[in-house]
């Protein structure tokens, strides 16, 4: 739906198995692919033609668009880790997938995030650690796939992304705060909230305001 027209709507359905559903849909930064996520896969459309190009068929819980060496990639969160996907608009097939942390993934839409140009994603790992994924172009293909580490002292289920990258919020259900660490130094910066019991946060685009919902 166009919402600066008003009257552009587009239905597109999907070749999905009986029983199966949409739990996530996720844009690409320059609005031409649309990810949709459901329990038999990521699928990623066209929105030129509304068609379907490419099925990454996995138990997959959470998808955000990232970058790999400059080039667009699908960053997975499934039922066995991370996983990253290159991809071409003009293919109708997937880059071959590499799987950046093996172990479980827990079902939950915010255990990713990414900034607007897709060169910083976030992971939640085991509920006790965010790694953050930096495609800084000087880096070898090594030295990118080499992500930040934050080790957190208490359980952490959504994680935020400043759109620069340089800051990443966390926060629980569990009654353990929001705070603020830095992406690159993997160092704590702040606790903002330390008495929220069950937050939920995101970065302004000015990159210096935290909104934060309790």
């Amino acid at each position: 739906y166009r919402v600066h027209r008003g009257d552009d709507f587009r239905r597109i359905d999907l070749p999905l198995p009986e029983g199966d559903s949409i739990s996530q849909i996720e844009f690409s930064s320059d609005g031409r692919t649309l990810a949709a996520v459901s329990s038999s896969g990521v699928n990623l459309i066209d929105l030129a033609t509304g068609q379907r190009r490419q099925h990454h068929p996995t138990t997959c819980y959470s998808a955000v668009f990232g970058q790999h060496h400059q080039q667009p990639a699908l960053f997975c969160g499934t039922h066995i880790g991370i996983e990253r996907l290159p991809f071409a608009r003009d293919s109708q097939q997937l880059g071959p997938l590499t799987m950046l942390h093996n172990g479980t993934f827990r079902s939950a839409q915010r255990y990713l995030a990414a900034t607007p140009d897709g060169k910083s994603v976030a992971a939640i790992i085991d509920h006790q650690q965010v790694r953050v994924w930096h495609d800084d172009p000087s880096r070898d293909v090594r030295q990118i796939d080499e992500a930040i580490t934050i080790q957190c002292d208490a359980p952490v289920s959504f994680v935020a992304i400043s759109s620069d990258g340089h800051w990443i919020a966390t926060s629980t259900f569990h009654g353990n705060g929001v705070r603020i660490w830095n992406s690159r130094a993997g160092k704590l910066l702040r606790d903002v909230w330390p008495e929220a019991i069950s937050a939920q946060s995101t970065f302004a685009s000015d990159n210096r305001t935290l909104l934060i919902a309790e």
